[in-house]
Order: C-alpha cells, then structure tokens, then sequence
C-alpha cells in the first residue's frame, strides 16, 4: 500500500511534480523552517531532483493532500533510515518526520497525519518501532509526540547544526505494541538484510599493544577456531555465534555500507576482538551532522584492552577522519563495555526500550555519545 487516507487527509507519495506547491510554502513562510533541518531560499528545480532521486525502499515519503480536494497540499511525512532484520538481532524500525503547512494549522492536520502513518508503519510495514527527533525549543512538536504515546528516550547534545548553530535533539521512541495494544508476532516476516562489503585496507593501524586491519574473507577459519573456544560470548552483540566459516563471513566480516569501516583486532598475532565504524552521517539537507556509530567486542580473557581499542578508533574518528561526534550502542545488561564508554567521556543520552530482539528477547540499548571537545579534554 502506497497511498493512507484518513477521515480528512489523502496520503500519497511524493514526486518531482509537487516540488512546485512545496518549495512555495517553504519559501514563503520562512518562519516554519525554525523547528526544521533546512533554510530558506529553497531552490525548487533541486527540490525536484531529490523528490525524483527517492527510492522507497529507502524512504517512504508523502505528500499529504486534502482528502476531497488532492490539490490542496497539506504537508509532508517521511519514514526513512529504515533498518529492516539485521542478522541474528532483529530488528525493524525507521525514523519518522512530519511537518504541516502553515496555511493548514491549528485545524489538527498534524495529529491525524501522525494517526495515519503510525497505522501504516505498524500495521502494513510491521515495524517493531518508530524513532523521532525534535529541536529540543519545538515545544509543540514535543507535545504532539507524547500526545500521540511517542516515549522521550532523552536529548541528544548538540545534534544539529543550523546557520553557525548548535541545537539539541529531543529524541522519541514507539513500540508497536503502545500504539497497536498488542504484542507484535510477526517478526519473521521482516526484509532480511545482506550485507555485502569488504572494508579497504587503507586504514590499517597500530596502537600501543594492538594491531588493527581491515578483515578479509581468508580470516574466517582463524576467527571461527578463536569463537570456539568461548561459548556464550554472543549474549551481548548482535549476532548468533557463528557454526561455520561461511557465518563468519556473513556475521563478522561483512559490513553494513560501502565506506564502514570493519577491523579486526589482534594481540600479537591473535585475533581478540572486532571495531567498527558506521552509518556515517556527512550532512543532511543544511543541518550539517558528521559523526558515526561505533560498535566494538574483545573476547573475554583480553577485556584489559577493551579501552584501548575504543581510544584508538576514537582517534582514528576524531582526529583523521574529522568527525564531531561518535554514537556508541550497547546491550543494557552489558556493564563491562558500558564502564568502558564512562571511562572515556561517553555520556548516557537515554535507554531505549526492547530495541534489540534476540533468540525471541528483548534487550533494553543503551546509547552513548561523545564529542571532539570531550575527547580532546580526556586526551
């Protein structure tokens, strides 16, 4: 289903030839883009490329359209980011925005596009969870979201950058089972992703006592002999132990996206662990984010370095790649790793809830983040 109607609004994909309607509201209501990503002038021959450039299976994008009249434009709503399962640690989700015209407010236009496109995400998409962020001043917006059941996770510090601006992010969570009332148990129908890169060997580096490079496909007989020997080590990352070479591959070697970077981690010749930095963020429309995930495991009788391979891909994000911020998610219950991110100037930005489902769990996630300033006052 590509279209949603609601008692009053028409819900239909957006396209190149509504770049018209929309750049004239952004345009001539500039005030509306205070709460927003972007800023005035926009240029409305770009707005139309990008319109033509979406691909919905990355982004669900509507234009939203008064139910009697489908000329009369309303506003807009997206869902994107969307992460589908991934490996053994299911998860589906994506990331919601929405704004209504100015010519349309205060008529509750605003709450019924949420009604709708919450129905759609959870119950045709079958996602387990909707994210959202709002300029922590869009005081409206907030209220909206906690009106329509959204949970605060918590303000993420300086997430965006406007006009020379830094502004927190207010950030929101809703489970399926808030808005639908019932358990969602249908999780094996969600899109399995494959993930298919190979990081570069570009970023090969030494620390102290470690050695840090780039995994190759050949490596998965060494790491599958090391995985052997410490049962149960999987509880806190996102994948099942692997049983062959080929899962070690698929698990361990292959990575999300082209650019994320993948290293193994070895202590004198011996694997002990795996860093990853991912889903980098360059820019986004003018709010200009650079930062990127971080996710990092050591094998249990080497936890001693568990600091010093988070220092070092610090240094790499930081300092050669020039990023303003690492995110760093872990398990809830995983006190080791969670005490090393303190160690470090990781401050807490909240704990989402039932984020990760594994072997038919669910796990709480708690998300850490740190900032260049932070960094370079801890070094």
């Amino acid at each position: 289903m590509k279209e949603i109607r609601t008692e009053r609004l028409y819900m239909r994909p957006i396209t190149a030839a509504d770049a018209g309607v929309v750049g004239h509201i952004m345009n001539t209501y500039p005030e509306m883009s205070e709460f927003m990503t972007w800023s005035p002038p926009v240029d409305t021959d770009l707005l139309a490329k990008r319109f033509k450039a979406f691909s919905w299976d990355e982004m669900n994008a509507f234009g939203v359209f008064d139910r009697e009249d489908h000329s009369k434009f309303i506003g807009r709503v997206t869902l994107r980011n969307f992460v589908w399962s991934v490996r053994d640690a299911s998860k589906s989700s994506a990331f919601l925005s929405i704004w209504v015209s100015p010519e349309c407010g205060r008529k509750g236009y605003g709450t019924e596009m949420m009604q709708g496109i919450c129905d759609y995400a959870f119950k045709t998409l079958k996602l387990r969870k909707l994210f959202a962020g709002v300029f922590i001043e869009n005081i409206p917006s907030q209220r909206l979201m906690e009106k329509m059941k959204f949970r605060k996770i918590g303000v993420s510090r300086k997430h965006y950058l406007k006009d020379g601006k830094e502004i927190d992010s207010t950030r929101y969570e809703l489970l399926y089972e808030d808005w639908v009332g019932e358990k969602l148990e249908e999780y094996a129908s969600c899109r399995s992703t494959e993930f298919s890169y190979i990081s570069e060997d570009v970023w090969n580096r030494q620390s102290k006592y470690l050695e840090f490079r780039a995994l190759k496909e050949d490596d998965a007989t060494m790491i599958l002999k090391q995985l052997e020997e410490f049962e149960g080590f999987d509880a806190y990352v996102s994948w099942n132990m692997p049983h062959t070479s080929e899962e070690v591959v698929k698990k361990i070697i292959k990575v999300r996206d082209f650019g994320d970077i993948n290293f193994g981690v070895f202590k004198d010749g011996i694997f002990i662990g795996r860093a990853m930095l991912r889903n980098f963020r360059d820019k986004q429309e003018s709010a200009f984010k650079k930062s990127a995930f971080l996710s990092f495991w050591v094998l249990p009788p080497y936890q001693e370095y568990a600091k010093e391979v988070v220092k070092e891909m610090c240094q790499l994000g930081f300092e050669e790649l020039k990023l303003r911020k690492i995110f760093a998610p872990i398990f809830a219950n995983n006190s080791r790793m969670k005490q090393v991110l303190e160690d470090l100037s990781f401050s807490l930005m909240g704990r989402l809830k039932n984020h990760y489902l594994k072997n038919g769990v669910e796990h709480d996630s708690l998300r850490y983040e740190l900032f260049l300033e932070d960094w370079k006052k801890k070094s």
